[in-house]
């Protein structure tokens, strides 16, 4: 006699169900293996973005013993420094370490069981999410056949808003997964320490303080993110921008670090155990941050510093072409001034002899390289000529107009020159 299983079951049976439970929770169609839960041993999104970022530096060092001479070395400290400042932007956006703190205490293990138990209870907290760790000691022989080995996280970011006070489905994130970890059954110390992060009334609003926190750093984080990625086009256009860039993202990490430990709390978060207390202080993930800051801050003041006093060497660092910050210009020639002079000293009546050809080589201009400034000076427009406001000024007898900024002209030994008042035009 076959066994008989309605559709429907099946149905319910496979939806939400990975492909190795199926109909397990049924009784059908049984398994001879039982589940295995694995412990989690590594936070998947900071190894793989360290992963990644060592994949990039691979791929560029693999390039570089097809680069001759000094330009190796060059492009190898371009790579490191360019790539280690994005991957610290990242991690301290992504990673948990903002906060940490351990301890090895006695507890009670879970409901409906009056076990105690030795472990080891760690908390970290991101900018995201807190992670709890509860971890036996020892993990297999704590209490027999169970391994205690349990990381949780719960999180406040998706979305980021507070929500109403409570654990309905309008209430926080943070306290709608602590209501499903109790269901779930998860360890006393393990909700102990998440439930101090769902209060949120007087002083005690651990939850909402990390939350706001953690939103306004991680705007800091995207925002120096993305001048890093200016940073590195600018490198290879004009590498004094890109100093000043690299010095804008050192600014918002520094932000970063300043909203974080303003916001986070006003009133020191202790939670305690029967052997002791976790008291978060800064992780690594603050620390880097902040290194990564004056780092950034001081390699843009290096840059700037050294496309002042050696550009040539700058330029030729960051591979930039040297003339593409150049202009040629021809200086002003003053052949007049030299003739009008030499026929002065002459007494005005006898010529200057005529130059030999070595002379007319030197009067031709050269051309002559200048460096391009940040600044372009607006040229200014010639007024058109505007008419005096008095009328009671007069012209001349013939009746010519007078005009204000308009030479005036006057007879002087039979020829018309310029008075003084005239107003000088700029010939640009």
């Amino acid at each position: 006699m076959g066994l008989e299983v309605s559709t429907e079951a099946v149905a319910n049976a496979t939806l939400g169900k990975s492909y190795f439970g199926f109909n397990r929770h049924l009784g059908v169609w049984p398994t001879q293996y039982p589940s295995i839960k694995t412990a989690v041993t590594v936070d998947v999104l900071e190894a793989g973005l360290i992963l990644a970022f060592v994949m990039l530096a691979f791929c560029f060092y693999i390039v570089l013993p097809g680069i001759r001479g000094q330009e190796r070395l060059y492009c190898f400290i371009r790579i490191t420094m360019s790539l280690f400042l994005g991957a610290c932007v990242l991690l301290c956006n992504w990673g948990q370490e903002w906060e940490v703190d351990e301890l090895t205490t006695h507890t009670h293990y879970k409901a409906f069981t009056n076990r105690t138990i030795e472990a080891h209870v760690g908390i970290k907290i991101g900018l995201r999410n807190v992670n709890i760790t509860l971890k036996g000691v020892p993990e297999y022989d704590a209490i027999p056949g169970e391994r205690i080995n349990y990381n949780e996280r719960f999180w406040w970011s998706f979305p980021w808003h507070q929500g109403r006070i409570g654990f309905g489905p309008y209430a926080a994130e943070v306290s709608q997964e602590f209501r499903e970890a109790q269901y779930k059954g998860l360890p006393y110390p393990i909700l102990w320490v998440a439930e101090y992060f769902t209060f949120d009334g007087e002083g005690i609003r651990w939850g909402r303080n990390y939350r706001t926190a953690g939103w306004y750093t991680h705007i800091m984080e995207w925002t120096a993110f993305c001048c890093w990625l200016l940073a590195n086009v600018l490198y290879f256009m004009n590498p004094r921008l890109g100093g000043y860039m690299t010095m804008i993202m050192g600014g918002f990490l520094i932000t970063g670090n300043i909203l974080f430990s303003s916001i986070r709390n006003f009133n020191e978060l202790v939670i305690p155990f029967e052997s002791g207390k976790l008291e978060p202080v800064y992780g690594w993930c603050y620390w880097l941050n902040l290194v990564a800051g004056l780092l950034s801050i001081l390699i843009g003041l290096a840059v700037v510093i050294l496309d002042i006093f050696i550009p040539d060497w700058l330029a030729a660092f960051f591979g930039v072409d040297i003339l593409k910050d150049y202009e040629e210009f021809y200086p002003e020639t003053e052949d007049a001034a030299t003739s009008d002079s030499s026929t002065s000293r002459n007494g005005g009546n006898v010529e200057s002899p005529p130059s030999s050809s070595t002379n007319r080589q030197s009067t031709v201009a050269m051309p002559q390289f200048r460096k391009r400034g940040f600044t372009v000076k607006a040229k200014r427009p010639v007024a058109p000529p505007r008419r005096a406001p008095n009328p009671d000024v007069g012209g001349d007898e013939e009746g010519m107009e007078l005009y204000e900024n308009a030479p005036r002209l006057r007879q002087v030994n039979g020829s018309s020159e310029a008075s003084a008042d005239k107003v000088s035009l700029h010939e640009e």
